[in-house]
């Protein structure tokens, strides 16, 4: 079965979402469109979400969810905690696609130069078929009028293709 948003097939795909809390993105209007952009392509598709966090906040075992929009955690299908900026690497992430049979990611979220670029990295070195969803990917370090230069940039690297909503 295909979305007729993507013409992905839905049995094999899942969303990424990386890192959707205030203290990577802050206040820059490019951050909080990202974030309305990923609440709804996790309302409008019915693929799988994952949402993958670092949290800056809490130290030990629990899992704390602290600063993630309630409109993107609400939806998540999975949560996981990360520790460092691959969202697979130390991780149970890899696993978790494969026993779900995902071909392909759709890759949302922060930041753009650092977790994002280095999950991507790791998520082709796995052999997926990575998308990024353009309007839900934002960035700590760039201007709002920055991003769309080191996006297009980061998809040349690694052979990417975007998604538009």
């Amino acid at each position: 079965m295909k979305t007729s948003m993507f013409s992905l097939d839905i049995q094999t795909s899942a969303h990424l979402v990386i890192d959707p809390q205030a203290n990577f993105y802050g206040a820059k209007p490019h951050g909080i469109r990202a974030v309305s952009a990923i609440a709804d392509f996790m309302t409008s598709s019915r693929i799988p979400h994952i949402l993958v966090y670092m949290d800056l906040l809490k130290e030990g075992p629990e899992v704390s969810c602290g600063g993630i929009p309630e409109e993107v955690l609400n939806l998540a299908d999975i949560t996981l905690r990360k520790s460092l900026s691959d969202s697979f690497e130390f991780t149970e992430l890899g696993n978790i696609l494969k026993n779900m049979g995902t071909k392909t990611l759709i890759v949302s979220g922060f930041n753009l130069d650092a977790c994002v670029k280095d999950t991507i990295r790791s998520a082709r070195a796995y052999g997926f078929d990575v998308y990024t969803h353009d309007q839900g990917i934002g960035s700590r370090y760039h201007q709002d009028e920055t991003v769309p230069g080191a996006l297009k940039h980061l998809k040349q690297q690694f052979g990417l293709r975007g998604y538009h909503h």
